[in-house]
Parts: C-alpha cells; structure tokens; sequence
C-alpha cells in the first residue's frame, strides 16, 4: 500500500514536470539559445533610455515653449498697457482729451499696467537657472516703468513741464533697456532650440 502511494507521488510529480516543461517549450523557453544575450539585453535597455531622454526633451520643450509664449502674451498686454498711458497724454497734447480726462485715464492706464505686471510674477517659470535669471530681468525692466508712470502721473496733477520732460527721457531710456531684455528672448530661445 506504501509503494502504491509513493507510485502515485511520483507519477505526479513527473506529470507536473512534464506539463511545465511542455508550457516552456510552448513559449519557446527550452534552452538557453532562446534567452536573450547581454548585447540584445544592453541594447533594449540603450534603446529604453533613449526612448526616455526623447521624451523628457520633448516634456522640456513643451514647457518652455508654454513659458516663452506666455511671457510674450504678458509683454505684448503690458505695451498695451504703456501705450494707453501713452495715448492719455497725447490726447492732452492734441487737445482731444480735456485735463480731467486725461489725469483718470493716465491713472487707470498706470493701475491697469500694475495689474498686468503682477501676472508676470504668476507665471510657471521652469526650473533652469538661466530661464529664471531672465525672467528676473524681464520683470524689473517691465516693473522700471512703473514709478516714472507715477512721477509722469504727478507731473500732469501738477502741471508741471519740467517733470514731463524728465519722464519723457527716462520713458526713452527704459525703452532701450526693455529692447535689450527682449532681444536677450530671443537669443534665448534660439539657443535652447539649437539645443534640441
């Protein structure tokens, strides 16, 4: 009775290697010749990290793309801004505007370009040293504006010429600075490009 059982084991056991041997075969595992070599392994894991590196490049380019184009929204609203100011003392200067009007739409231009330049400090900026370091110069040369706008805003309050005067020069060399900050934009963008 012993033996039967012992018999019976064994037979189980043998079916069981046979049926796994059988699956193996099946998938193609029956020797060592189907397992991979380490030159197919190193190349499907090169090929793997390449696939990866692709993949954080064009992550990385999104976002800089999605940053460059929304600090262009914000600069281009931000001269809209200026230029409303800018147009208030023109219609001044032309007559168009009486004095009163001139004074409330030069102060709502100032507040407008304020509200604006605040947005700037709200976009996401990506982490790369150099494309904040830009965007730290963008919004001071953006944000430079804002006390001659005041000072010009006094100026109208209280007539006075010479202060317009002074504004007006400062208003040309905070212009030329922007210009420079602006073509560094584009500098920028095409070293990153030429990067990718």
């Amino acid at each position: 009775m012993k033996q039967t059982k012992k018999y019976r084991q064994r037979v189980g056991i043998g079916l069981c290697i046979l049926s796994l041997s059988t699956a193996f075969a099946l998938a193609g595992c029956t020797s060592k010749e189907n397992l991979p070599t380490e030159r197919e392994l190193s190349a499907k894991i090169a090929e793997k990290q390449e696939q990866k590196r692709e993949k954080q490049m064009t992550d990385t380019k999104k976002e800089l793309d999605s940053y460059f184009n929304s600090l262009a929204a914000g600069v281009k609203t931000l001269g809209d801004k200026k230029e409303a100011f800018f147009e208030a003392f023109s219609g001044l200067s032309e007559k168009k505007l009486t004095e009163k009007e001139a004074q409330v739409r030069v102060s709502s231009a100032i507040t407008n370009y304020e509200k604006e330049l605040s947005n700037l400090t709200s976009l996401k900026i990506p982490p790369y040293e150099e494309i904040q370091q830009f965007h730290k110069e963008m919004y001071l040369a953006m944000e430079a504006y804002v006390p001659v706008m005041k000072k010009a805003d006094k100026g109208l309050r209280n007539r006075d010429a010479n202060v317009l005067k002074k504004v007006e020069k400062q208003m040309l060399s905070l212009d030329n600075q922007a210009k420079k900050v602006l073509e560094k934009t584009a500098n920028l963008q095409i070293q990153i490009n030429a990067n990718q």
